[in-house]
């Protein structure tokens, strides 16, 4: 299975998500100022089906993201919190013979503000978004 973040990185991509703004998977560099990561983080363990044994989990992501500008980025940040909780069903082509279902994405929380970071004469403002998805692979 591919990378959950890299999952909802595509999809986010394919809604336009990241116009304008630079946008990358488990690394952020330290330039541009004006973008956003996902990672992959903690999920959730929902125990195992007794008639299978199928463990059902819940990987975790989360969306950083910074600007030079508070209101740009918290304007950004909260585009993709409507965009995260419109998912419903929806099928991820991660290459021709890679297919995800994205169920649901439920966000842990609200925006989360983590302060400013200062680079140089820069005032960076980091912002991050927490969620679960519920995944699957689909099978040819």
């Amino acid at each position: 299975m591919r990378s959950p973040a890299d999952i909802l990185y595509t999809l986010l991509g394919d809604l336009g998500a990241f116009a304008g703004w630079s946008s990358f998977v488990s690394f952020l560099p330290d330039a541009p100022d004006k973008a956003i990561c996902l990672y992959d983080t903690t999920g959730t363990d929902n125990g195992r089906l007794m008639s299978t044994g199928e463990r059902i989990q819940h990987p975790g992501i989360q969306i950083a993201l910074r600007s030079l500008s508070y209101e740009e980025g918290y304007q950004k940040a909260q585009s993709l919190a409507v965009l995260l909780d419109g998912v419903r069903n929806n099928s991820i082509a991660v290459s021709s013979d890679e297919i995800y279902s994205l169920h649901n994405v439920t966000r842990s929380g609200t925006i989360n503000m983590l302060g400013i970071e200062i680079v140089n004469d820069r005032r960076r403002h980091q912002f991050t978004i927490n969620a679960v998805l519920t995944l699957t692979e689909q099978t040819a």
